[in-house]
């Protein structure tokens, strides 16, 4: 096998590039995978699925991609290489590199327009083998579009196809993807990949670049691209000659910036937890002005609600910008040294534990509904919050908080009531307070639980901790739930139970069709006795299984709630909503 190509597109002689060795492996896995098919085996579905490559940004993905076509182009064990790009100008660009890499420049074919690509993909000439082309150009093959008869779409998807998707996560691919699978059900696809690493964020330079405005902006750019809230932004770090290369990068700014280069340059560590601090003292503010001093509960009014989403955000961006810079939230203070070798000392207001607190909190606000409850079947139950949340934010994992505080606390107030001590009230108000850990609904259920304790009710047992008393008050909450569900709806419990404990969201509700089969699942006429029942009127079938659904859907999408409570709040509102004593065929709704 060939792992070598000769580049003389840059230097007057010959330039031998040898792939690394990771090149060398994907290549050498692509090939091996259509040496392997068997293409008079057609696939069950449109598209064969041959794997996907993964390379960061600038670690060779066009060789690669190059590589892997020329060696099947070569084998013979397939009669076309398309290689997908998802912009007509990157075509064109791939184009060019890939020519300078081939040992002929006509062993890499183009494609000026749709009507040149159906040219190349019919043709049984050998130098049409390896093509380069669109997805938007190669979605337009497809039957009636442009004259394509179905007799030659036929003679296309007969030939044995390989399409390498470059940038294959991009979400432009969408339908345009799917028209050229259901066009080519017997091609073979591979995914190429131009990913920015979610962990490197770092540019180490120990070179000088100089006069090469260009060459500094195209290298920091490899750092540079954003990768979501874990990656705001990218370092640089250069090691020889700091102050010429801090001239050199001035004037490459000034090129393509202008002397002026709002957002290029993000703040500095010092600034970033300076403005974390002031986000913080703006929340606590917030919850004081509340009455929830010890952050517990969310505040009452929605516009607290709306000043305290907003200014965790922002907190939270200042936070990811300074973990990047090597911030600790573990640490109570640290030195920072500037790029003049000064050192300044750096001193968080936050500490890992409060923000936390804040974290739970915030996604409290997710389920949260301050214009109050809705019934369902009523079409308003679906209404968002009344503030913009970063859904983003869910994804903190506020279980890292340390319980040992909260259970030892536990401990020390169950021998405070055992043995009715003077401390009792002070250690019961130390309990409380480390309760701001937990979720609102975790916070009723440890208050329950103590009522129990100290009713007689209920016996602590021997190495049982309270979180684990909270979790078994929480599932034995959580049966009785679901109980009450499939009681009166008739539903599958094992379908609903499917759903609990998992994070729902509208975007994941039906995922393998989950959400359709617990709704297949509904007794309708038993739920339209129970609707009845307590509401007290007769209700149509088709309304019934539209409140059911509902009802259903809420009941996933929240992790579960009081069935009864519910029921009972929608035959209030609908007693409010005849108060008006006029006649009506309640038969007819």
């Amino acid at each position: 096998m060939l792992i070598a190509i000769i580049d003389c597109d840059e230097t007057p002689g010959l330039c031998l590039k040898v792939l690394r060795s990771y090149q060398y492996i994907a290549a050498n896995a692509i090939s091996d995978r259509v040496r392997k098919c068997d293409w008079e085996q057609r696939p069950a579905l449109p598209g064969r699925p041959g794997g996907y490559v993964w390379h960061t940004t600038g670690s060779g993905k066009t060789m690669t991609s190059f590589k892997s076509a020329q060696l099947i182009a070569d084998s013979k064990n397939a009669d076309k290489v398309v290689f997908l790009m998802d912009r007509i100008e990157l075509g064109t660009q791939s184009l060019k590199e890939y020519r300078s890499f081939a040992d002929n420049e006509d062993d890499v074919q183009g494609t000026e327009n749709t009507g040149v690509l159906r040219h190349r993909l019919a043709s049984a000439d050998p130098k049409d083998t390896l093509i380069v082309t669109s997805i938007q150009k190669m979605s337009n093959i497809k039957l009636g579009e442009g004259g394509v008869t179905q007799a030659e779409l036929d003679n296309m998807a007969s030939k044995r196809i390989v399409f390498i998707a470059d940038e294959c996560h991009r979400s432009t691919f969408g339908d345009m993807l799917q028209d050229i699978r259901r066009s080519f059900p017997n091609a073979l696809y591979f995914g190429f990949t131009g990913f920015d690493s979610k962990w490197v964020n770092t540019l180490y330079l120990d070179k000088v670049i100089e006069n090469e405005s260009k060459s500094i902006i195209q290298a920091f750019s490899r750092t540079n691209r954003l990768f979501g809230p874990d990656k705001p932004f990218g370092m640089i770090r250069y090691y020889r000659k700091p102050h010429t290369m801090r001239d050199n990068i001035a004037r490459a700014v000034r090129l393509y910036s202008g002397d002026r280069p709002l957002d290029l340059f993000v703040q500095k560590l010092p600034q970033n937890v300076a403005s974390m601090n002031a986000r913080y003292r703006e929340i606590l503010s917030v919850f004081n002005d509340s009455g929830q001093s010890d952050l517990r509960q969310l505040p009452e009014s929605v516009e607290s609600k709306r000043k305290f989403a907003k200014e965790f955000v922002e907190l939270n961006q200042f936070l990811e910008a300074a973990k990047v810079q090597g911030f600790d939230g573990n640490k109570e203070s640290f030195e920072f040294t500037d790029e003049n070798g000064d050192s300044v000392n750096v001193r968080p207001e936050l500490d890992q534990r409060t923000y936390l607190i804040l974290a739970q909190r915030y996604k409290e606000l997710f389920g949260d509904k301050s214009e109050g409850d809705n019934a369902p079947g009523d079409g308003k139950d679906d209404d968002e919050a009344p503030y913009e949340l970063d859904g983003y934010l869910t994804a903190i994992d506020t279980g890292l908080i340390d319980t040992d505080y909260m259970n030892a606390n536990f401990t020390k107030w169950l021998k405070a009531l055992r043995e009715e001590s003077a401390e009792l009230t002070k250690v019961t108000t130390e309990l409380h307070r480390s309760f701001a850990t937990l979720s609102a609904d975790e916070q009723r259920l440890a208050e329950l639980f103590l009522r129990d304790v100290e009713r007689g009710d209920v016996t602590v047992e021997d190495g049982m901790t309270l979180r684990g008393y909270i979790t078994r008050y929480a599932r034995r909450e959580k049966d009785g739930q679901i109980d009450k569900l499939v009681g009166y709806f008739g539903v599958r419990r094992s379908l609903v139970e499917e759903f609990i404990g998992q994070f729902i969201t509208e975007a994941n509700i039906n995922e393998f069709g989950r959400l359709d089969a617990l709704y297949d699942s509904i007794d309708k006429k038993l739920s339209k006795s129970t609707l009845e029942v307590w509401m007290g009127v007769i209700i149509s079938q088709p309304k019934a299984n539209r409140t059911v659904r509902n009802l259903l859907r809420r009941f996933v999408l929240g992790g579960g709630f009081d069935v009864d409570e519910t029921l009972e709040k929608m035959r209030i509102a609908k007693g409010e909503e005849e108060s008006d004593d006029t006649p009506r065929d309640v038969a007819q709704r």
